[in-house]
């Protein structure tokens, strides 16, 4: 998939840098892009990894957070006032 996309002179300066030490030539420029982004976009990993074992993974709501969340026996705030009359 061909894309633009916007990114600063010094940054760009840097990233071609990387590039020609690494390889040479700046021919392996849109592969090393691709790569730094592969690498820097660890939801990407985990489906991949998860879908190769065979895991499915869904969004879940706030509201399934909340309802699905364990519930403490105790208030911290009562622990901490034990802690606090210990001391």
């Amino acid at each position: 998939m061909k894309v633009g996309v916007y990114v600063d002179e010094e940054t760009w300066n840097e990233m071609k840098n990387l590039t020609f030490r690494k390889h040479g030539t700046l021919r392996k420029l849109s592969r090393e892009v691709n790569a730094y982004l592969r690498a820097n976009l660890p939801l990407l990993a985990l489906r991949k990894g998860a879908s190769s074992l065979g895991i499915q993974i869904r969004k879940v709501s706030g509201d399934e957070v909340i309802r699905e969340r364990p519930r403490m026996s105790t208030s911290s705030l009562r622990i901490i006032k034990e802690m606090r009359s210990r001391a």
